[in-house]
């Protein structure tokens, strides 16, 4: 429980908010809009259920490239780009809904969910042992480093 806690140690609840695609694309851009190669930004967002591509060459507010969303109503899962006038749910911490690190896009927001951590713990219990895989969530295009210039960073 200790490393859980030193990764989440703020015991944010977990909400569903309710948003267009529009609002979730601009909720992406926002995530990197700070980002660059010698200090990344801590408003990075982390994804489940969605796939990002990002052209980290282009300026902020204009690096999102492509955004998919994993298809709930679908009974094979596959992975739809998000269209602007759709209606998505997503899950994130209260944080987040409430405007923190400038993230100001979230609409219609739950009430307070299940505390973050609680949840990891149990997925843990339930999930181990876990195997990690990449994935391609998300893919930064055009990222350089200081020891190799690298033309893309999937997680």
């Amino acid at each position: 429980m200790g490393d859980v806690l030193s990764a989440l140690p703020f015991g944010q609840t977990i909400v569903v908010a309710t948003m267009n695609g529009r609002s979730l694309k601009r909720m992406m851009e926002l995530s990197v809009a700070a980002y660059n190669d010698s200090s990344p930004a801590g408003s990075f967002l982390h994804v489940s259920g969605m796939k990002v591509v990002f052209d980290m060459t282009r300026p902020a507010n204009q690096r999102l490239v492509q955004l998919q969303i994993l298809c709930t109503r679908c009974y094979v899962p596959v992975y739809e780009d998000v269209r602007d006038d759709a209606v998505y749910s997503v899950a994130t911490t209260d944080f987040l809904a409430k405007g923190g690190d400038g993230f100001d896009v979230c609409a219609n927001v739950s009430e307070g969910g299940p505390v973050e951590y609680e949840l990891l713990v149990d997925y843990i219990k339930q999930m181990s042992p876990i195997k990690a895989a990449i994935e391609g969530r998300v893919v930064l295009q055009g990222i350089k480093t200081k020891a190799v210039v690298e033309t893309e960073l999937t997680y």
